[in-house]
């Protein structure tokens, strides 16, 4: 891993250094900034009033950045694209908009009763994990971007991206297995029943809790783990839609050019999470069932996978050594959306065998599976970037870009806390369909700051 580094660090300081020490040579008035020295140059420039190749002398340079051999039209030749290849390299500073975690590990003071430990309203519980946004915070990404311009005319260009802000994760644990202090799961329950697991008559609905540690009844503890990625890539054209520059050869050390360009191609978004509670437990002397372990799992992941088309415009503007881009774009197509809920009990009595189910607490019998939708959305992105030309192959930037996509589906969301304790396994009949899947689905922001650079050549 190291020498890896080390090689990509060398690589890009050569690169860096190349693209520093190439002379600021002119490659048209279109193409990158031309020699400041004063030296007078007679060349055939693309001139757009009277649709002709005209002389020019100043200091400008070669204004050969478009072969005139493999380019006869001026007119085309104007809004010629200015190098043949760029790649560019980015760092992101990006935020989510995040999602909310319901309430998942709650704490009670000791001496608390057992029927009111960790259970939501009563005296002295309090939320020791979730009721919080997760996956809010700023987080580092990358992005790369390769370009070549297409044709003698350099008309049009072939460019292509990816980019990935990273994983974001939060959690939960509560240290090793004991049975203090007092830690629960907590839920609303639908049907309260007795120690037999029969309905209690007239019982009405109520929060309740599933004991994780509490002292001489049970010894255990919970690992909550919540995490997310999001990325994209893409491909795209990039055809000049009009362009004009006001006398170019009056400004010797840069250009002064707008051009307003087209984009159409592929877009591909991808946002993956996933949130998992594992509870290990061991019940203890004064407990339903003592030294008998239980291992209870429940997971929810979330994938949404986009794609479609992408059409927008790019609008660009150079003083000098500066410029300023703008972005607004928009992708439509499909989005593929899965959840796949799962749980797991095991149940180990003291020197007997392991039972096994196929359920947990919150992912029960009715709401387990694999659920799959398609949709169709727009999703937006605008952006603002200014540029500084350090020499004719070599830019840096510093942008900022906001994006939205509607319908987005989180695991957290899909978590329901109505329960029927009769699904709990070992499960009981008759008993209601709860928890269920409740195919909730938000809109997702994601912003940011980008900095980097880009050579041409």
């Amino acid at each position: 891993m190291t020498r890896h580094a080390a090689g990509v660090a060398v690589l890009a300081m050569g690169l860096i250094g190349w693209a520093w020490a190439s002379p600021v040579a002119a490659q048209g008035p279109w193409s990158g900034l031309r020699p400041c020295d004063g030296t007078p140059h007679t060349e055939l420039v693309p001139d757009r009033p009277t649709g002709s190749w005209v002389p020019t002398t100043g200091p400008c340079g070669g204004c050969g950045g478009v072969d005139r051999c493999a380019c006869p039209d001026p007119q085309a030749a104007f809004c010629a694209l200015p190098e043949r290849f760029w790649v560019r390299a980015d760092y992101l500073m990006w935020w989510l908009s995040g999602v909310q975690l319901p309430p998942l590990v709650t704490g009670s003071p000791p001496n608390t009763p057992q029927s009111q430990a960790g259970v939501l309203g009563e005296p002295g519980t309090t939320i020791l994990f979730g009721d919080s946004p997760a996956g809010d915070l700023m987080r580092s990404g990358v992005r790369v971007r390769l370009g070549a311009a297409l044709g003698g005319c350099r008309g049009w260009a072939l460019e292509g991206d990816y980019f990935t802000v990273g994983q974001q994760s939060a959690g939960y644990d509560s240290g090793p297995r004991a049975d203090t202090p007092i830690i629960s799961r907590p839920f609303f329950d639908l049907l309260p029943r007795d120690g037999a697991g029969q309905p209690i008559p007239g019982a009405a609905p109520r929060y309740a809790a599933e004991l994780v540690s509490y002292p001489g009844i049970l010894i255990g503890k919970v690992i909550v783990e919540y995490r997310d990625t999001f990325q994209s890539a893409g491909i795209w054209g990039r055809h000049p839609l009009c362009c004009w520059e006001a006398d170019p050869c009056a400004d010797p050390c840069g250009r002064r050019e707008q051009r307003v360009d087209l984009i159409v191609g592929y877009r591909w978004y991808s946002l993956t999470d996933s949130i998992t509670i594992h509870e290990d437990l061991i019940s203890g002397p004064q407990g339903a069932l003592p030294g008998t372990a239980f291992l209870i799992t429940d997971s929810f992941r979330a994938r949404n996978e986009f794609h479609g088309a992408e059409l927008g415009f790019v609008a660009t503007t150079h003083r000098g050594r500066w410029s300023l881009e703008v972005l607004a774009k928009v992708a439509l197509g499909n989005q593929h959306q899965t959840v796949v809920i799962d749980g797991s009990t095991s149940i180990t009595p003291p020197g007997q065998s392991t039972e096994l189910f196929g359920e947990g607490i919150y992912a029960g019998r009715t709401n387990v599976g694999t659920y799959e939708r398609d949709r169709f959305v727009m999703i937006p992105q605008l952006g603002v970037e200014i540029g500084y030309q350090w020499t004719e192959r070599l830019r840096t930037f510093l942008g900022y870009s906001i994006l939205y996509w509607p319908e987005v589906m989180r695991s957290p969301d899909q978590i329901d806390q109505n329960l029927d304790t009769g699904n709990f396994p070992p499960t009981v009949d008759p008993s209601l369909p709860y928890p269920t899947f409740p195919a909730i689905s938000s809109g997702l922001w994601a912003q940011g700051i980008n900095l980097g650079a880009e050579l041409r050549f």
